[in-house]
């Protein structure tokens, strides 16, 4: 009993992670446009970066 129980779970597992692991492709996107294909990355960008002693750090980079 203890060994058809530990099979169908070790099956059950494998099942779970092979399914998991294939890609879908019903979310495929639909432009290609992406940050990556673009050019236009100049400008100046600000934040807040986190901190752990204080309410953050600003940041501010420009890019040309």
């Amino acid at each position: 009993m203890k060994r058809n129980i530990l099979f169908l779970t070790g099956l059950w597992c494998s099942v779970v992670i092979i399914v998991g692991c294939q890609k879908n492709q019903i979310h495929e996107p639909v432009d290609n446009h992406t940050s990556k294909a673009s050019i236009a990355w100049e400008g100046v960008y600000t934040g807040t970066i986190p901190c752990a002693d204080c309410e953050g750090i600003k940041t501010q980079i420009t890019l040309s």
